[in-house]
């Protein structure tokens, strides 16, 4: 069985990769930057790759880190769709059901 890293370093290096920014990944995820930064750098300590180069304030993708986000963005938004059902609806929110 594989050993999946921890889904928070994961979840940091998508958004990293999305945005194209260590800070930008981290403001969507509401960390700070140095946190999305240790999370992405603990997950390619832990799959022994570089995922991520530097360059200036933007990150520069490897050919592994480019697979990587191309499999996780999909596995992420199908883990969003299936807890949108369960997200709390805000007061005075209506659900009007209709055969």
């Amino acid at each position: 069985m594989v050993r999946v890293p921890p889904l928070n370093w994961l979840r940091a290096f998508e958004a990293v990769a999305r945005h194209s920014s260590v800070s930008g990944g981290a403001r969507e995820l509401n960390v700070t930057t140095s946190a999305a930064s240790q999370n992405v750098k603990r997950l390619e300590e832990s799959l022994e790759r570089r995922l991520l180069s530097r360059d200036g304030n933007r990150v520069r993708l490897s050919d592994a880190g480019a697979r990587l986000a191309a499999r996780l963005g999909p596995a992420f938004a199908r883990i969003e769709e299936a807890v949108a059902p369960f997200e709390p609806r805000p007061a005075g929110y209506v659900t009007i059901l209709a055969p």
